[in-house]
């Protein structure tokens, strides 16, 4: 699939699922990256560091793995050639721009907390219009992470970019926000119902929740695994359309080039009209006179030079009779001098051959 041209939503699904299966590899690294990432902060905990401290590099870890693992798709999208330590570099500018651009949304959530508040105290009826405002704001400012993350951009351009970027598409990427928050949700709770519901229900001699036994884990290890393979293909599916309408907005206009009409003159007989032609008719025509005259390159170039050439009138010399050099081919005398000379050549050439036929 090219992602540079316009795709549907079915269509960039389904390319998100391929390029998770294409990218297991990375991505494996990826989920490693971040069970490893837990078990450093549950070891922190454990080490009583200050829980400030410990949430503040929780932020700042989860926030540049997901830097770099859009950064990973849109380089597997592009088919561009990566490595860890390319990504890893890549995103520490971003990683300062998405935690100002997180302190912002902080600032104006707590400030839109209070106004809201004293709002409902007026008027309950509020309630609906912050409703549908929160919602238009999310959804037009969903895509600046993806910006500062994929275009460098800085927080407030990053801002204004998605808003310009989801104009004519609020109902597009609201439906895709709606699917990516809801089916991983429906899937969390099919599978905890699946592991703590159904199974002990209907399976209560196999499985045993107070000591798990192999085919448990086992279940428990693929229910988990499809979960995650369904969230993170749902994230994707958020940057494939990100990188979709993107490169929409930044191609290059088509150019329509006018159609040559070709207008019939109207002193011209539409086709088949008029009595039909034959041979004996097209013997009989002559042609009187050329109507069409192309000049040839000669006469071009001398009415070139005759515009941009004018002679002074004192540059002009007249030649006379006088003036003329005679020439051996058009001189009458020389001519004559010839022809009495050729006419003795003659005539001695037939005396000598008088003379060799006489016997001696």
């Amino acid at each position: 699939m090219n992602i540079r041209e316009p795709q549907s939503a079915l269509s960039l699904f389904g390319a998100s699922c391929n390029l998770i299966n294409h990218s297991f590899g990375s991505l494996l690294a990826f989920l490693l990256a971040g069970a490893l990432g837990f078990i450093l902060f549950v070891v922190l905990h454990l080490l009583h560091i200050p829980q400030l401290l410990v949430n503040l590099l929780n932020v700042l870890y989860s926030t540049l793995l997901s830097i770099m693992f859009i950064k990973l798709i849109v380089a597997k999208a592009e088919n561009d050639h990566f490595s860890i330590a390319d990504l890893a570099s890549s995103s520490m500018l971003p990683l300062v721009y998405n935690i100002i651009l997180g302190l912002l949304s902080v600032v104006v959530g707590l400030v839109a907390s209070l106004v809201g508040g004293v709002l409902l105290s007026i008027t309950p009826l509020i309630l609906l219009p912050l409703v549908l405002v929160f919602l238009i704001l999310y959804v037009r400012l969903c895509f600046a992470p993806f910006a500062i993350a994929v275009r460098d951009q800085g927080p407030i351009a990053a801002l204004f970019y998605s808003w310009q970027l989801t104009q004519g598409h609020f109902w597009k990427v609201l439906l895709a926000l709606l699917a990516i928050a809801v089916v991983p949700a429906v899937c969390a709770m099919a599978v905890g119902y699946g592991l703590y519901v159904a199974i002990p229900l209907y399976f209560a001699d196999s499985f045993n929740l107070a000591q798990p036994s192999l085919p448990w884990i086992i279940l428990a290890v693929v229910l988990v695994g499809l979960f995650a393979f369904i969230y993170i293909a749902a994230f994707t599916y958020l940057v494939l359309l990100f990188l979709n309408m993107d490169y929409a907005r930044h191609a290059s206009p088509t150019v329509e080039l006018p159609s040559t009409q070709i207008t019939t003159p109207q002193n011209a007989l539409p086709p088949g009209a008029g009595p039909a032609v034959n041979n004996a008719d097209l013997q009989q025509v002559q042609i009187l006179k050329a109507s069409v005259h192309a000049p040839t390159e000669d006469d071009a170039l001398s009415k070139h030079l005759e515009q941009v050439y004018q002679p002074k009138p004192e540059d002009v010399i007249e030649y006379t009779e006088e003036d003329r050099m005679p020439t051996i081919l058009f001189d009458e005398e020389m001519a004559k001098q010839m022809e009495q000379e050729r006419a003795h050549w003659e005539q001695e050439k037939a005396k000598s051959r008088q003379r060799a036929q006489q016997p001696h």
